[in-house]
């Protein structure tokens, strides 16, 4: 006869008129009241790695959340951007986790919610996201709820506010949890006017952000070595720059072309001058000139102004 802790059932979750068949549930807990009642839904934005298991994801999870009690894990398909269904054996603790701890796990972004029966548990994509984050560099009339809504804005909104803390050149700073739009660019400063009637650099440090993050387009879910606008903005540099290089390359040869051209016409006109076989004599267009004749000039020119 098989032992009891050995056999296991199935928790069938009901979503519309189709039926995913989450992780098994050890027997021992089947008859046991509130436990493995509560399931939450998880996927990473990046691509899974083919060599990543359930069973990896499920030691990180425990690992990251220190998770009292149990957690189950299964993909809800075997695609890349696979959904997980989490089942965990007490309710307070999947409320904690959903409340309170990281969401970077591989370095990528996990996300995850408790799953409703509405959900659609195979294409569920999420838009928006928890971070923690402290926002800095900030002037006493800043420190308002009303003013760090408006400077996080363009990230998402801010749900709850820390104590503020003076640092000692009169800046703030403030610790915020906020929910943050993830297929939206990431802003890690804004420019914020303050009572002096100019602009100072208010900056948003992420707590326990993704590495798995683009720094050239602003996005979550790959690198830089991954990115289309990337590849697409060096293949333009690269085309601009043979342009140039092909434009400089013809400038180059029009000014050594223009270069010989000059002095094939400076040795044309040195053959075509007469020569001039006194000695003190020099050539211009319209005169002949000597050092002896100037000179001479010059003494006469002075001896007529002495006599008047």
């Amino acid at each position: 006869m098989a032992n009891p802790d050995q056999l296991h059932n199935s928790l069938i979750l009901s979503n519309g008129n189709d039926f995913v068949s989450s992780q098994i549930i050890p027997y021992r807990f089947q008859n046991t009241r509130r436990l493995w009642t509560s399931t939450a839904l998880g996927r990473f934005i990046a691509p899974i790695p083919a060599n990543r298991k359930n069973f990896d994801v499920r030691n990180a999870l425990i690992f990251l959340w220190k998770v009292q009690g149990g957690i189950s894990i299964r993909r809800t398909s075997k695609s890349r951007f696979a959904v997980f269904i989490i089942p965990f054996e007490l309710e307070h603790e999947m409320n904690r986790v959903l409340s309170l701890d990281t969401r970077r796990v591989f370095g990528d972004l996990f996300c995850i919610k408790k799953l409703e029966i509405t959900d659609d548990v195979k294409n569920w994509f999420p838009t928006m996201e928890m971070f923690f984050i402290t926002i800095h560099n900030l002037f006493p009339e800043q420190v308002t709820s009303e003013n760090l809504r408006r400077y996080f804005s363009v990230n998402g909104h801010i749900t709850s506010f820390g104590f503020p803390h003076r640092h000692h050149d009169g800046r703030f700073s403030i610790n915020v949890k906020s929910l943050v739009n993830i297929r939206a660019q990431i802003r890690f400063s804004i420019n914020a006017e303050n009572a002096l009637r100019f602009y100072n650099m208010v900056n948003s440090e992420f707590h326990n952000f993704p590495t798995v993050f683009c720094g050239f387009c602003d996005l979550l879910g790959h690198k830089i070595s991954q990115c289309a606008r990337y590849e697409l903005a060096q293949q333009q540099a690269e085309l601009h720059q043979a342009e140039m290089d092909a434009h400089m390359a013809a400038l180059q040869q029009q000014h050594e072309a223009d270069t010989q051209y000059q002095e094939a016409n400076a040795h044309d006109n040195m053959e075509a001058q007469p020569a001039m076989v006194q000695e003190g004599m020099e050539w211009t267009e319209d005169s002949l000139s000597s050092s002896s004749t100037s000179s001479l000039a010059s003494v006469v020119t002075c001896t007529d102004f002495q006599r008047e």
